[in-house]
């Protein structure tokens, strides 16, 4: 059966009959890029050769390329913001307009202590937002049950889950009456990141800080 100008042929072989399927061109077709005419063997026929079906890929417009072949980064200075030293940085316009490059000269000035600061505040104020978008964030197994406890003993009322803006930590519990924090320990809270928070919430609400053991 003849489809587009090329025909299967049957080939006998010594084992048996074999079939074979044969490129046997009829008519001459012109190849889409130089016009020359060959015989439809090479791929779907619509080209001569793979340089022509090459040449029609890419980002093409006729046969100008769609940035007319220049780069579309350009090379901008900036400052460091450690050790505040000139360096160039080669990206395109629309990443410089959003902020996306490095902001440091080099690798040391980069791992730098202020700079992991920079980092863990960017983080912890993501981390707040995520978790007022589920509701809050997760009780303790008695938590409810023990603050109750508190409130009766020193008839006072405790905010439970109290937000911190200024520095995005959550407590468990916060009387404004007496200007304390309670915080439930599930497990002891000996690192080094818990004695911090501890201190820096201590200096933010200039309070009193009790721990009560769940454990």
């Amino acid at each position: 059966m003849k489809q587009n100008g090329i025909a299967p042929v049957l080939r006998t072989g010594s084992s048996g009959v074999e079939v074979r399927f044969l490129l046997v061109a009829f008519n001459k077709m012109k190849c889409k890029k130089c016009k020359k005419e060959h015989d439809g063997t090479f791929g779907s026929g619509r080209f001569c050769n793979i340089s022509c079906a090459n040449s029609g890929r890419g980002y093409k417009k006729g046969n100008i390329s769609w940035n007319k072949g220049k780069s579309s980064k350009k090379i901008y200075y900036f400052y460091c913001i450690k050790c505040d030293k000139k360096y160039i940085v080669k990206i395109t316009e629309n990443y410089y307009k959003k902020g996306k490059y490095k902001k440091h000269c080099n690798w040391s000035c980069s791992n730098s202590k202020e700079y992991d600061e920079q980092l863990k505040n960017k983080k912890r104020i993501a981390t707040t937002k995520y978790i007022k978008k589920i509701g809050g964030p997760r009780l303790g197994k008695h938590e409810k049950r023990i603050l109750d406890k508190v409130e009766k003993k020193y008839n006072i009322k405790i905010i439970r889950q109290y937000h911190i803006k200024e520095i995005g930590y959550f407590v468990d519990g916060y009387c404004k009456e007496t200007n304390t924090v309670y915080e439930i320990d599930e497990k002891p809270k000996t690192k080094e990141r818990d004695i911090k928070r501890e201190k820096e919430i201590k200096e933010e609400l200039n309070c009193k800080f009790i721990r009560i053991k769940d454990y």
